[in-house]
């Protein structure tokens, strides 16, 4: 094989396997969601997933922005504990 095959064979092995991560935090953050609050989960949804500011969560769901951040924080680290093993 030449540089450039191995190039391309490396950028394919580094897509799928960044694929395959979004996948794994994606369907636990999915099985999670019984688990949570309505409120708890909306602010999952709206802040980290969506991208929206915190301050406009917060105010939409009546919870201080702290409790969005803290809300973030407690989601994924659960999401890294149940992953670790497929994450390494």
């Amino acid at each position: 094989m030449d540089l450039e095959t191995l190039a391309i064979a490396d950028n394919v092995e580094e897509a799928t396997e960044k694929e395959h991560r979004v996948y794994l935090i994606g369907r636990a953050v999915e099985l999670m969601q019984n688990e949570l609050p309505t409120d708890e989960w909306r602010a999952c949804q709206e802040y980290p997933v969506k991208a929206r500011p915190a301050c406009d969560v917060a105010r939409e769901l009546g919870m201080s922005v702290n409790q969005v951040y803290l809300i973030k924080s407690r989601i994924l680290r659960r999401v890294r504990a149940e992953l670790e093993e497929f994450l390494d």
